[in-house]
């Protein structure tokens, strides 16, 4: 991957994961943008639960990259159209 659409992909996926975020915060909860995204996102590396200690990967910028990464090594047809957006 070249780095224009590396670039493209982060970009798109801080995007999509504001907007998650807004769908998951209260209606009169202060405005989130993308500078102060991480004041919301999980700051612990692990968590523990009954069966133990586990990593927190879920719902951070780089699982959100990896994802959009997979999905469009998948399917290259979304690519174009996703990175155009952005």
């Amino acid at each position: 991957m070249n780095g224009k659409k590396a670039k493209k992909i982060r970009r798109l996926s801080s995007i999509l994961l504001l907007e998650w975020l807004k769908t998951k915060l209260p209606e009169d909860s202060p405005e989130v943008d993308i500078k102060n995204i991480n004041s919301y996102l999980p700051k612990d590396k692990y968590f523990i639960n009954e069966a133990g200690s586990r990593c927190n990967n879920f719902y951070t910028l780089k699982w959100a990259t990896n994802k959009l990464k997979k999905e469009f090594k998948n399917n290259p047809a979304v690519t174009k159209v996703a990175i155009d957006i952005v």
